[in-house]
């Protein structure tokens, strides 16, 4: 086999293409996309790597994570649970498939596999560079005048805070190997202004908002004379929106402002946890269950709604209260042990790959107040990525303590 055909360079090759979720087709009869059959090979590849020490190698791997073991089975104990009680198993079990099961066998892989700094870094440059060339064709939808109905750009993806989702973990590694980094790499600073612009033509508020904090933690740790630039342009960058009807209508409460679908959005979310408190509604099941419960309001201001716009009700939701707490269990235990490398640390490349992960994290549960930030297959993927290499360094710092 070709040296170039390797489970490690899958891993790179499939995170840059992780908007190939959206070729979709199937197979026997077996939903599947693009983007299942990268893991299903980077899989296959790695399985025929190791196939005389495989066994092994899985076992003394899940032992050095055994932190973050207890969470997950708790998410997918959730997740089946709640699908076998509700109506739409199939459907749910292809969720469970791509969102689930294939997104955190690929980050399992990348623990394993991916253990040096150079190799961290490739890890990082694929989810950069699939954000600039995400945003690069998206700022070309705007160019041949491809937008939604109120101006804002969504490229190829459902909606514009889609687009803004998928490109904010690219940007923030940007703005940290900008102040990170002792030269300047003035390519570097273009892919950033391209981003920049695609996420501002998104006018996606609540992305903007958890970028500019997540920013700002990068700064405060890493350069604190950069604070003064950062405040600037927040400044401007609200100050270019300050005449838009989107954000007028932010706070004239209007039918058409996003702040009253949201809350209407929110008051139905908790109707229905209320009905369904313990085991949810299954993956994937909120559009029709909002439908159903509008006999109980007023007319939606918007009546397509296939997520809850809150990561935290989406896992209660459609996992039931023991995803919940199997998530926020996840979070906690690794943004602990992620800390922990961050302040004890004493290797400088250490604290600085602990900061991004950190803030990519941050950054989508800031973005989770208001919007669903997981429950993607892009997303996922980068999400527990993200979460095995975090792993893997907090691995790394107890046994060199």
């Amino acid at each position: 086999m070709p040296n170039s055909i390797s489970a490690k360079n899958l891993i790179y090759f499939t995170l840059f293409f992780s908007p190939a979720y959206l070729i979709r087709f199937s197979i026997f009869k077996i939903p599947l996309n693009l983007l299942d059959i990268l893991i299903l090979l980077t899989m296959g590849i790695w399985i025929y790597e190791n196939n005389l020490h495989l066994l092994e190698k899985i076992k003394k791997s899940l032992r050095k994570i055994i932190f973050i073991l207890p969470p997950i089975a708790l998410i997918l104990l959730g997740l089946f649970i709640s699908a076998l009680l509700n109506n739409n198993l199939l459907r749910e079990l292809g969720i469970i498939k791509s969102w689930f099961i294939l997104p955190i066998i690929f980050g399992f892989i990348t623990f394993v596999e991916i253990k040096k700094n150079l190799e961290f870094d490739k890890i990082l440059n694929a989810i950069f560079f699939s954000s600039s060339f995400i945003s690069i064709i998206s700022l070309l939808y705007l160019t041949l005048g491809q937008s939604t109905y109120d101006g804002r750009i969504n490229a190829f993806y459902l909606s514009p805070n889609h687009l803004a989702m998928i490109i904010a973990p690219g940007f923030l590694i940007g703005c940290w190997k900008l102040v990170t980094k002792k030269n300047i790499n003035y390519y570097l600073i273009i892919y950033l202004v391209l981003m920049a612009l695609s996420l501002f033509y998104t006018h996606s508020y609540a992305t903007w908002i958890s970028i500019f904090f997540s920013i700002f933690v990068i700064f405060i740790s890493a350069r604190k004379k950069y604070l003064l630039i950062l405040i600037i342009v927040i400044l401007f960058f609200f100050s270019l929106e300050y005449n838009s009807d989107k954000f007028k209508n932010i706070f004239n409460y209007s039918a058409s402002s996003s702040l009253k679908s949201r809350l209407v959005i929110w008051q139905v979310s908790e109707k229905i946890i209320f009905d369904n408190w313990l085991w949810g509604i299954g993956a994937g099941n909120f559009q029709e269950k909002y439908l159903s419960y509008q006999k109980y309001f007023t007319p939606y201001p918007q009546w397509a709604v296939p997520q809850p716009h809150n990561i935290f009700l989406a896992f209660w939701l459609q996992t039931g209260l023991i995803g919940l707490i199997g998530f926020l269990y996840l979070i906690i235990a690794w943004s602990l042990k992620t800390i922990k490398i961050l302040t004890l640390s004493k290797d400088s490349t250490e604290k600085n790959l602990s900061l991004i992960l950190l803030a990519i994290i941050f950054s989508m549960l800031i973005t989770g107040l208001f919007d669903t930030p997981y429950w993607k297959n892009d997303l996922s993927l980068i999400f527990w990525t993200i979460i095995s290499v975090g792993s893997s360094r907090a691995v790394f710092i107890k046994e060199e303590f």
